[in-house]
């Protein structure tokens, strides 16, 4: 049976953690039996558990950690998709298979599947929006993806002894935690977690390091 790829990415938008993408790469005949849909639509539990079975069921995973240190470098120096682009690009390069499915982080699909393509041409590239919606290989890399975050912020909550919610700026335990964190002055513990570059929390910076 063919092994294709398929790349997807967890964490670009929140304000705290680090951003996490991976490749996966596995028979379609493999997956199946999962089912797979949108990352989203599982409760917690039920995609950790998912994602652990699937660990179990693909031929490779390919991991990319990227903190929020290299985050703020690319916002504040370059762009964020130019950080995704070199990502995903490093995958691809390690990926065995000669498909590779990609739920595209550009609004400018062309764009980047010619990049790809002028980078790694004896590959075939389906590039695409919400393509974890559609195809079950990116649906799996978009849960592991997840499930990876997931456990880094578990572990950074513990490390500090306060549960930081899901980083999202739309998340109002997140937000309690900056602002518990910011009215106390104690912005060093922030390093290595805070995404310093994002708007909202330029903005919280602001509001109570200027009091």
């Amino acid at each position: 049976m063919e092994i294709i790829a398929g790349i997807d990415e967890a964490g670009r938008g929140p304000v705290l953690g680090p951003m996490v993408i991976v490749g996966v790469e596995a028979s379609e005949h493999s997956l199946k039996k999962f089912r797979l849909k949108d990352s989203k639509e599982y409760a917690r539990v039920t995609r950790d558990n998912l994602a652990i079975s699937l660990i179990k069921t693909v031929e490779r995973i390919h991991i990319r950690v990227l903190y929020p240190e290299i985050i703020d470098y690319f916002v504040e120096n370059k762009t964020i998709n130019e950080l995704e682009f070199l990502a995903y690009l490093s995958i691809i390069k390690d990926v065995n298979a000669k498909t590779i499915y990609v739920d595209c982080f550009s609004t400018n699909i062309d764009y980047i599947k010619r990049l790809f393509k002028e980078r790694v041409p004896q590959k075939r590239f389906i590039v695409e929006h919400k393509a974890d919606r559609k195809y079950p290989i990116v649906s799996a890399a978009a849960i592991i993806a997840k499930h990876i975050r997931d456990a880094i912020m578990d572990v950074l909550s513990k490390d500090l002894g306060v549960y930081m919610g899901s980083g999202y700026p739309s998340d109002p335990r997140t937000i309690n935690f900056l602002k518990s964190v910011l009215e106390e002055g104690n912005v060093k513990i922030l390093n290595g977690i805070v995404r310093f570059s994002w708007k909202t929390v330029k903005r919280l910076m602001k509001l109570f390091l200027s009091l």
